[in-house]
């Protein structure tokens, strides 16, 4: 979690700095926007039909049986991956980090700006929204729940209760909640590809799979995450897909004397 609250930190106190120093001033539309935004995705259930009841009770009583079999699971796949398997898939878990993510985004906007594509800067300012949501959530939880991660060899029952014990923090699992937040996301805006989706979700599997195979965190983590991350990341697509009008930020790095970091300007 301090890695999580250093990078919020490294990404807006340099934009804030920038903001005083320079005159670059945040737009009050889009934060204003982000602010709906995020009202929208924690209203989303006041939305659901059936369909979606359906789906968030299959999602429930998945992540409840996991809860269950969490320890048996991961026996099962300890004795099943080897050293070089575990070796071999950690370079997937780098996708659901956030100082690849939130790069990632910046560099969606770029590519945007110079080739003046309008769905793909929506798509990158949307994701910039999806993993700050994402963040705060997964941070909320974690320090909620303080649960042992497996490699603490405690068992998967060990919660130790709400602010308890910061190191454990193995609920929820913020790389899969990353990794689907951002897939949900992009996939919501490019609704029409299917092969945005596909890439988007496989990646996003790929990084929760390994989490597990890492031992990092139990199945029932990783679950949860995932679906979580599909929460917001599909709620932010929906609001910004209505409102298709997040097109006017611009990124501007810079470095003085103390480091370096970019700034904002809408």
């Amino acid at each position: 979690m301090r890695k999580s609250i250093l990078l919020l930190m490294s990404v807006l106190l340099p934009c804030i700095v920038m903001a005083q120093k320079c005159d670059v001033l945040l737009s009050k539309k889009y934060l204003k926007d982000s602010w709906h935004c995020g009202l929208s995705v924690v209203s989303q259930p006041a939305r659901y039909d059936w369909k979606d009841w359906v789906v968030t009770a299959g999602v429930l009583t998945a992540t409840g049986l996991s809860f269950a079999f969490d320890d048996e699971i991961n026996d099962i796949i300890k004795s099943s991956c080897s050293e070089n398997f575990q070796t071999i898939s950690g370079g997937f878990g780098i996708l659901g980090e956030e100082y690849v993510l939130f790069p990632l985004a910046f560099g969606m906007y770029a590519i945007s700006a110079i080739n003046k594509d309008c769905r793909l800067r929506t798509a990158s300012l949307a994701v910039i929204q999806t993993l700050i949501f994402t963040e705060v959530a997964v941070a909320g939880v974690k320090v909620l729940s303080c649960r042992a991660r497996p490699d603490e060899g405690v068992g998967s029952m060990q919660w130790n209760g709400p602010f308890s014990d910061l190191s454990s923090t193995s609920f929820v699992s913020g790389h899969a909640a990353r990794a689907f937040a951002v897939a949900a996301t992009v996939s919501g805006i490019y609704n029409n590809k299917v092969w945005v989706g596909v890439t988007a979700y496989s990646l996003a599997t790929l990084v929760s799979c390994q989490r597990l195979v890492a031992m990092k965190h139990w199945t029932s983590d990783v679950l949860f995450g995932a679906a979580l991350g599909y929460f917001i990341g599909i709620g932010v697509a929906e609001f910004n897909n209505k409102l298709k009008n997040i097109d006017n930020l611009t990124v501007i790095p810079f470095s003085d004397g103390c480091g370096i970091g970019v700034a904002l300007k809408f």
